[in-house]
Parts: C-alpha cells; structure tokens; sequence
C-alpha cells in the first residue's frame, strides 16, 4: 500500500526535526572573542602599554548554543586596583570569564596580560606656531596661535618630556597678501592628553618691504638761494 502525501511529509518533518535535535545537542569546542574591560585604576596612576581589546576564549558547547552566543557581546572585566607603576602581570583566570550556563571554558589566550603603569602628571607649556615651506620671494609670513598655552596630562615619563607643543604652518608661494584663520587639532604625543585640544591659527601675508635711496643732481641759478633753487 503506498503512503499517501501527506504521510511522506510528515514523516520528512520528523526526520529533519530528530536530525537537528541530535546535531544542534552535539557538543563542540569552538573559540569565541570576549572584549576586555579595565576598571578601578588607583588614582594618580595611568597605564602606558600593554593592554588588548579582546581576548580569545576556546569553548565547549553545544552547536545550537554556539549559533546564539556567536553574535553577543561578552566582556571580561580587569581589575587595576592592585596595578603599582612599573611592570603588572595580571593573569587571567578562566573562573572569571561569565558565559551562559552550557558553555564550558577550556582556555584563553592571552593566559596573562603585561602592563606597563606610570604616575600621571600634568602641566602647562607653550604652544607655538612654526612657519614651513616656502613664500613668493616679495611676501612674508607671520602666524600667532591662540591659545598661547595649553595644559597637557598623561604619564609622567612623557609628559616631563614636553616643554612646549607645536603647531606647524604650511605656507607656499601661491598664497597671497592677507590675513587668515584656521582652527585644527592640536598634535600631540600618543597617550598625552591636552586641554584645550584644538587652537586657533592666525597667519598673516605680508608684503615685504625695501629701503632704497634716490638721488638726482640739483642746477642752482646764479644769484639764486638754494632754498628756491627749482627741482631738477
């Protein structure tokens, strides 16, 4: 006797539904990126190097638990409060990784992380304008920056460093006479800080001038003062 239709769907429906039940339960290891959060650094500290964004975690789950963790974001927090300047190794253990129930941790990588940890320090320097490049030969440049001077902030290995920051000024000989202002981004050493952030630049295009003498002969008349003697 032949199955009707519908059985043969049925029975289709059943295969494929036990199907994914076996493999989706299948346990398989896998790895998984969890993105690493740093929190409590003592005041009066700031972490020069060493940290990372994320770190690789190889897991054992279940394929249909894999599927639904695959696209969340997890986050492993560091603990900085026992950091002291100088070199840190904070190892990481697995217990503190915080992943769905059915998800089994087997390692990761890095297993430690290496910080480097200096005192903060801040201070005000000058911030000075520098004229680069080249004018047409009867033009001259002169450029002024506002602030004058800005507060700086960061490891104090860098920042003691600093005695001024500055602002370089492009010029070229197609600019012509006049007075133009700009506003950028103040450029600063990686991991240095500075307040305000941004300065204004001023840059004037003059005209340069020339001293030069003239002489023409003078004809005084006989009988004549030298005073009324008539321009030559």
């Amino acid at each position: 006797m032949k199955l009707r239709w519908r059985e043969l769907v049925i029975a289709f429906l059943l295969a494929v539904g036990i199907w994914y039940i076996v493999t989706g339960s299948e346990k398989v290891v896998s790895q998984i990126e969890v993105r690493a959060d740093y929190r409590g650094l003592p005041q009066g500290l700031v972490v020069r190097g060493g940290t990372v964004s994320k770190v690789s975690v190889s897991v054992r789950a279940s394929v249909g638990m894999l599927h639904s963790i695959s696209s969340r974001d997890f986050a492993f927090f560091v603990d900085l409060s026992p950091v002291k300047k100088g070199e840190n190794i904070l190892p990481i253990n697995i217990n503190q990784l915080v992943l769905p129930g059915g998800v089994e941790v087997i390692d990761v990588s890095p297993s430690r992380i290496y910080l480097e940890v200096d005192t903060a320090e801040s201070k005000s320097v000058p911030l000075v304008a520098e004229i680069r490049g080249e004018l047409a030969n009867d033009y001259t440049a002169e450029a002024k920056v506002i602030p004058p001077e800005v507060k700086i902030s960061g490891a104090s290995s860098q920042v003691a460093g600093i005695n001024r920051l500055v602002m370089p000024v492009a010029v070229d000989n197609t600019l012509l006479p006049g007075t133009t202002e700009s506003k950028r981004l103040i450029p600063l050493p990686e991991g240095v800080d500075c307040t305000p952030s941004e300065a204004t630049i001023s840059l004037h295009i003059g005209i340069r001038r020339k001293l030069a003498s003239v002489s023409r002969p003078v004809i005084v008349a006989a009988g004549m003062h030298p005073a009324h003697a008539p321009a030559g």
